[in-house]
C-alpha cells in the first residue's frame, strides 16, 4: 500500500515558507541586502522589517544608501511601533545619537533595554554607550560596563560595536593603550567598506601625522572614500572633510562643510559653528547675531553638547520660548545640565537657572517653579553686568503665571532696573521704566530710596544672603 503523499507535500510547503520568510536583517552587521530596490520598495510599502533594514543601510550609507537621518528615525519608528525588535533597537542608537530627532538619553535607554534583554546586540551596545558617557551628563563614567557589553555585541558580529572595541583598544583595555591593534581593528573595517566611521577615524588620525610620517596610499585611499561618504550625506564625512580643510588653512570651505553635517545631525559640527560664531569679527569665524549664537547653542545642546557655555546659551534660548509646551517639558532636563554647567565655574549659568526658576509652570513643575529661588541667583551674579539686574527687576515687577507683586518688590524692582538701565539695558532705560512707574506709591519711593542706599542688590551683603541660600539647595558649595 502507498504512503500518502500529504506528509511529502507539507514538508515542501513548509520549506517554501521558510525560503519566503524575510531574512533577519544583517545590515547592522555591514552585509547588504541583495536587492536594494526590491527592499526600499517593500519598506515603503509598510512592511516593519523592510522598513528596519533600509534604515539601517541609510544610517551608515551600505551598498551606496544615501543617508537621510529624517526618513532613518521615521523608519525605525514606526517599525518600533509595530513592536520589531530591529526598529526597536534602531530607535534607540536615534536618541542616543540624534539622528533625526533630539537626543534623549532616557528614552535611548528604555529601547536599548527592551532590544537588549530579546537579543538584539544593538540595543546592548547602546547601553554600553550610555555608561561611558555618562560623565558628560552628570552621572559617573561606567568603564566597564562600555568594555563588557561592547565585547559581548562584537562577538555577535555587530559592526559598531566592533568599531567601538577598536577604540578601546586604542584608549587601553588592560593597562597601556594598544594603538597598533585599535588601527589594524579599523583597516579591516575601512577594507571591507562597511563603516564610515572607521575610515573617518583613519582619516582623522593620519592628518594629524607628520606627512612624512603617513602612509600615503591609505590616506589618499581614506580621502577618497570619505568624500564617497561625504556625497551620500553622511555627517561624520562631512565633519572630517571639514577638519582637512580647516587644517589646510582653507576656513571658508571647512566652514561649508561643517554647516552641512550641523545640518546632518553631527554634534561635533554644531559645536564648532557655535565656537567659530563672531559677532564683532568677520575676519574671525562667521559673522552671526546674538539670534544666531543662541540657535547654534541650540542646535549644538539638542544633539548633544553639553559644552558650559553651549548649555548656557541653549538655554537662553530655551527662555526666550519658555511658554512652548516642548521648553516646559524640557525644564527638568535643563535645570540638572545648568546646575552641572554652573558646577564648572561658569557663572552665567546663574542667569539662566533664574530664569527657569521664574518661567517654570507651577502646574507642570511646581518642584522647580521656584521665583524665590530665581532672585537668589540673580542677586548672587547681580555684580555681573546688567544682565542679572535687568532678569531679577522684571521677575519682582512683573511675576508670571497669576502672582503678585508685593510693595517690597517693587521697590527692589526699580533699584534693580535702574542700575540694570545705567549698565546698558535698554529695556530699563523705556518702556519697561515707565511701566513700573505706574506701580509706584509714596511708600515704595521710600522704601526704594533705602534699598539704594544700603546698596541693594550687589552689594557684599546681599549677595552673601543669597550665597548662603544657594549653598543650602546645594547649588554652590
Amino acid at each position: 500500500m502507498e504512503k500518502p503523499l500529504f506528509p511529502y507535500f507539507t514538508v515542501i510547503a513548509i520549506a517554501l515558507l521558510i525560503s519566503l520568510a524575510p531574512a533577519h536583517a544583517q545590515a547592522w552587521k555591514s552585509v547588504p541586502a541583495k536587492d536594494i530596490p526590491a527592499l526600499k520598495a517593500k519598506a515603503e510599502k509598510g512592511d516593519p522589517a523592510a522598513k528596519a533594514e533600509y534604515a539601517y543601510h541609510s544610517l551608515i550609507c551600505l551598498a551606496d544608501v544615501p543617508y537621510d537621518q529624517n526618513l532613518i528615525f521615521r523608519y525605525f519608528s514606526e517599525s518600533a511601533a509595530k513592536g520589531n525588535m530591529e526598529g526597536i533597537a534602531g530607535l534607540a542608537h536615534c536618541y542616543q545619537f540624534s539622528v533625526g530627532t533630539v537626543m534623549d538619553r532616557e528614552k535611548a535607554r528604555t529601547l536599548a533595554e527592551k532590544s537588549s534583554k530579546a537579543g538584539h546586540p544593538i540595543g546592548t551596545k547602546i547601553i554600553a554607550s550610555l555608561a561611558v558617557t555618562a560623565g558628560n551628563y552628570g552621572g559617573e563614567r561606567d568603564w566597564d560596563t562600555w568594555v563588557k557589553l561592547c565585547k559581548e555585541s562584537a562577538e555577535t558580529g555587530c559592526t559598531s560595536a566592533r568599531y567601538n572595541m577598536a577604540l578601546i583598544y586604542m584608549d587601553g583595555i588592560e593597562g597601556e593603550p594598544d594603538l597598533e591593534e585599535g588601527v589594524r581593528r579599523l583597516r579591516e573595517l575601512h577594507d571591507a567598506r562597511s563603516f564610515p566611521l572607521a575610515t573617518t577615524w583613519l582619516l582623522n588620525h593620519m592628518g594629524h601625522l607628520p606627512i612624512e610620517k603617513r602612509d600615503s596610499d591609505l590616506y589618499r585611499e581614506c580621502y577618497d572614500l570619505t568624500h564617497h561618504y561625504a556625497d551620500l550625506g553622511e555627517p561624520e564625512a562631512l565633519y572630517t572633510l571639514g577638519r582637512c580643510h580647516q587644517r589646510a588653512g582653507d576656513e571658508q570651505t571647512a566652514l561649508a562643510y561643517f554647516f552641512e553635517a550641523a545640518h546632518r545631525g553631527s554634534r561635533k559640527s554644531w559645536e564648532l559653528l557655535w565656537l567659530f560664531r563672531s559677532p564683532q569679527d568677520d575676519s574671525v569665524g562667521f559673522r552671526s547675531t546674538l539670534r544666531d549664537m543662541g540657535n547654534l547653542g541650540k542646535r549644538a545642546y539638542e544633539t548633544g553638547s553639553r559644552l558650559p557655555r553651549v548649555v548656557t546659551q541653549a538655554g537662553e534660548e530655551y527662555m526666550r520660548h519658555f511658554k512652548r509646551p516642548e521648553t516646559q517639558a524640557l525644564m527638568p532636563i535643563l535645570e540638572k545640565d545648568l546646575l552641572n554647567s554652573l558646577a564648572t565655574g561658569n557663572c552665567n549659568a546663574h542667569d539662566v537657572l533664574g530664569e527657569l526658576y521664574e518661567r517654570a509652570d507651577p502646574k507642570l513643575h511646581p518642584e522647580i517653579s521656584r521665583p524665590d529661588l530665581a532672585i537668589a541667583h540673580f542677586t548672587y551674579h547681580s555684580n555681573h553686568g546688567w544682565s542679572a539686574l535687568s532678569s531679577m527687576a522684571s521677575a519682582l515687577a512683573f511675576p508670571l503665571y497669576g502672582r503678585k507683586a508685593s510693595d517690597e518688590d517693587i521697590a527692589r524692582a526699580m533699584v534693580a532696573g535702574e542700575k540694570a538701565g545705567k549698565k546698558g539695558s535698554s529695556k530699563w532705560k523705556g518702556p519697561w521704566w515707565q511701566s513700573l512707574q505706574k506701580k509706584v506709591t509714596p511708600a515704595i519711593k521710600k522704601r526704594y530710596a533705602e534699598l539704594k542706599a544700603d546698596g541693594y542688590p550687589d552689594s557684599d551683603k546681599y549677595r552673601e544672603e543669597a550665597r548662603e541660600i544657594l549653598v543650602a539647595e546645594g547649588h554652590l558649595e
